[in-house]
């Protein structure tokens, strides 16, 4: 019975890799990144709803085996309670550069870099002095994405915008 169970798990792992041998990006592929994240340090705040955002990447170029060039754009948004009885919460809108590097076949490197607007909102007037800013943003960020299939992957990002690691599910369209 073990030898079976194995047997099944082997070839279900051998099916789940082979369809995910064709999941490189080609000029014209579409995809949709819905992430959520771990917010960057404040030391008075503490998680209200963690930063969540949506990518979306339209693939320009292709450099083959060097890697592919993506543009699209990115709505982020988090909010922070504060232990001053206050919350904040932050939007960024961007457009976004998006580089991949296919490691393996079901697998590829990216390091992405957003420019845009960046709006932080106190809930309570007496702090909107502080906190209250809008105006240019960044983010920018390196991860991985590991394709199940030629149209789902899911993967990790660390970097500098609304979150520090972030967790992501890819969806090529």
């Amino acid at each position: 019975m073990k030898k079976i169970i194995t047997l099944l798990a082997v070839a279900a792992l051998s099916v789940s890799f082979v369809s995910a041998q064709n999941a490189r990006r080609a000029v014209g592929d579409i995809s949709l990144d819905l992430g959520v994240g771990f917010p960057t340090a404040h030391s008075d705040m503490s998680i209200a709803l963690p930063p969540i955002d949506a990518n979306f990447e339209y693939t320009i170029l292709d450099f083959g085996n060097a890697g592919t060039l993506s543009v699209g754009g990115v709505i982020a948004f988090q909010s922070l309670k504060s232990k001053y009885d206050y919350s904040m919460t932050s939007m960024l809108v961007a457009p976004q550069a998006t580089y991949r590097f296919p490691i393996m076949d079901n697998l590829d490197l990216f390091g992405k870099l957003a420019l845009g607007y960046l709006s932080t909102k106190a809930s309570d007037a007496r702090y909107g002095e502080f906190v209250n800013s809008s105006g240019f943003g960044w983010a920018g960020y390196a991860g991985a994405t590991y394709y199940f299939s030629e149209k789902l992957g899911v993967g990790a990002q660390i970097g500098n915008g609304l979150s520090l690691v972030e967790l992501h599910v890819t969806i090529k369209l």
